[in-house]
């Protein structure tokens, strides 16, 4: 039996990583831009602007940080009334069920919420994730990462963290484990890789071959 610090772990966001939920998130803006006032965009100029950090989107938009969390909770709320029309992403099926024919705990920290993330998961036969964190505050993953990791007493080395956005990346290091950054979700290839992740995933068995090679 392998001990706590030779065990490994995979811990995944969840929107742009396991679920296609881009078209939801513009749906979502198009309603809230129009509650708000907040300037509206075409999908593709959206796609532009999702290239900059966050704090220039929000700028962007003219939208105070103070304002992000409530507007969090409505996009939330909003997104729980399209989750069925969520798709998954090609690849992951298929890998979570062989990393959990080989034993390895996964969890899922993501700032949806935990109603629409399982209610995905059961929709698509995905049922293999021993914990879920929801409503995670966009720059607070880390936290939970950490406090994880402490709670199964892992080496942080063999924990790794999957997302397809710069603020994954960040969480990732102030976290102190693996990133890796998967290319096919919300921040472009070219965004993630000046932001230095550990690995970087052009598909879903890339992530795969990097969780059952390393180490």
């Amino acid at each position: 039996m392998l001990r706590n610090r030779e065990k490994k772990l995979v811990i995944y966001d969840f929107d742009g990583t396991l679920a296609d939920t881009r078209d939801i998130a513009y749906q979502v803006y198009l309603e809230l831009a129009k509650k708000h006032d907040i300037k509206i965009v075409s999908k593709e100029k959206l796609s532009q602007i999702m290239e900059l950090p966050v704090i220039e989107r929000l700028k962007y938009f003219n939208v105070p940080i103070k304002k992000m969390p409530k507007y969090a909770r409505e996009a939330i709320k909003r997104i729980g009334d399209y989750i069925d029309s969520a798709s998954i992403y090609p690849g992951v099926k298929e890998v979570i069920k062989e990393l959990n024919k080989q034993q390895i705990p996964m969890y899922i920290v993501s700032s949806n919420s935990k109603k629409n993330i399982k209610r995905f998961l059961t929709n698509n036969e995905l049922n293999y994730f021993e914990g879920i964190y929801g409503k995670a505050s966009l720059f607070g993953k880390d936290r939970i990462i950490s406090r994880l990791v402490k709670k199964l007493k892992l080496d942080k080395e063999r924990v790794f963290y999957v997302g397809d956005e710069v603020r994954d990346i960040e969480a990732s290091k102030k976290a102190e484990v693996p990133i890796i950054s998967i290319t096919w979700g919300y921040d472009s290839e070219s965004i993630l890789k000046n932001a230095d992740p550990d690995y970087l995933a052009r598909d879903f068995y890339e992530v795969k071959d990097i969780v059952l090679e390393t180490i």
